[in-house]
């Protein structure tokens, strides 16, 4: 038998030469031996490299889960510092579902399991109405933007349904809250509405159109008025003409001055718009502008009958009254104008929304274009000629 010694001696003369015979020779050994002796040497090392890397594996390992540890400790002290809801860890779990054990996540959350096993069993249906309600809050705040944040929940609902959406105006009133938008206008008083709907019994006798606004055909009867907008110190005036089938505004002009010349003007230019219709009859107040005998010529001498409301009776002309309120409802008193120039593109724009964006309550929650685009497009059908 070799002892330790003179193996590692011969050991360290092979790795110095690399000379396996001539190692042999010098110690008198066999060369079987030599090369036993080399296998047992590698393994030690080999087993001896293993011993250090796990020593160094667990030191890191050690180190590890100690910083784990610490941090486990700071994040669960902010957990527990900022004491969530149970409807926030609930919703924590919902994000980390699937990435770890159930009930080891809930233990760390602090929430227990078989809640969060009731709350994921419903939360397919919670989702699929969230997702609507979701769907439907993206339109309303598209609608509410279009129309310049006039509409309320009711117009909102109006052209949903116009659209062929789904839903009623209680949950479009509820998203609106949860979204915070409401309208620039302000509420109707409930007295302002029984007055609305009030008739009289007995009418003017020069009123033809006995409040019968809703007009079976287009150019039968238009209605016109003039209303004062202040800016600052300054007056200006506002005529209009209305087509009362469609409630559509088919002339109006802006002026400093409230005189005869801003009505004939006016009314000549819905006159030329409509391509100078015949059977017409015209409603306004007995204002001085309206019963003086330039204007009454005017219509005379265009075959124009022409229509008065009573006397400090609003009603009789309540569809032009309504348009002038509605418009500085819900666009004039929440701007602030300071030029003439303002105002005319302030009128122009609300113009253009009110003829062809908001949908109007006699209408059917129809726009005025819209009903005349369908009474066009019935007439095409009819081989009738276009009375617009």
């Amino acid at each position: 038998m070799y002892s330790q010694e003179f193996k590692e001696k011969v050991l360290r003369k092979y790795d110095k030469t690399h000379k396996a015979s001539a190692t042999c020779r010098e110690f008198h050994i066999g060369r079987e031996t030599l090369q036993r002796w080399r296998r047992k040497r590698e393994q030690l090392d080999e087993e001896k490299r293993l011993k250090l890397y796990i020593q160094k594996e667990v030191i890191e390992s050690r180190e590890k889960l100690q910083n784990g540890q610490t941090e486990y400790d700071i994040l669960r002290f902010a957990y527990e510092y900022l004491q969530p809801t149970l409807k926030q860890k609930l919703e924590i779990a919902d994000q980390l579902k699937g990435k770890y054990k159930t009930k080891q996540m809930c233990r760390v959350i602090g929430v227990n399991h078989a809640t969060f096993y009731n709350h994921d069993r419903r939360s397919v249906k919670i989702t699929q109405n969230q997702k609507r309600n979701e769907d439907l809050k993206t339109l309303i705040a598209e609608i509410h933007k279009d129309s310049g944040g006039r509409f309320g929940a009711n117009k909102i609902f109006q052209k949903l349904k116009a659209q062929g959406i789904p839903c009623t105006l209680k949950k479009v009133t509820s998203l609106m809250e949860e979204l915070n938008l409401k309208s620039k206008r302000r509420k109707t008083s409930i007295n302002e509405e029984k007055r609305k709907k009030t008739k009289p019994i007995y009418f003017y006798p020069g009123n033809l159109l006995k409040q019968n606004f809703n007009q079976p055909e287009p150019n039968l009867f238009w209605a016109g008025d003039v209303t004062q907008i202040n800016i600052k110190r300054n007056k200006y005036y506002l005529c209009i003409v209305m087509e009362l089938f469609s409630r559509k505004i088919i002339g109006y002009r802006v002026s400093t001055q409230n005189n005869t010349s801003l009505t004939i003007n006016t009314f000549k230019d819905a006159y030329e718009f409509r391509y100078r219709p015949c059977g017409l009859t015209f409603h306004s107040d007995q204002g001085s502008n309206y019963m003086s005998e330039e204007y009454r010529s005017l219509l005379w001498e265009l075959r124009v009958k022409q229509s008065f409301s009573k006397r400090g009776t609003p009603f009789d002309n309540s569809a032009v009254e309504g348009f002038f309120s509605n418009m500085k409802q819900d666009d004039l008193n929440s701007r602030e104008l300071e030029f003439f120039d303002d105002l005319i593109n302030a009128i122009d724009e609300y113009i253009r929304y009110y003829n062809g964006y908001r949908p109007h309550q006699h209408l059917n929650g129809k726009t005025p274009n819209q009903v005349e685009e369908e009474y066009r497009a019935s007439l095409i059908d009819e081989d009738e000629e276009d009375p617009f």
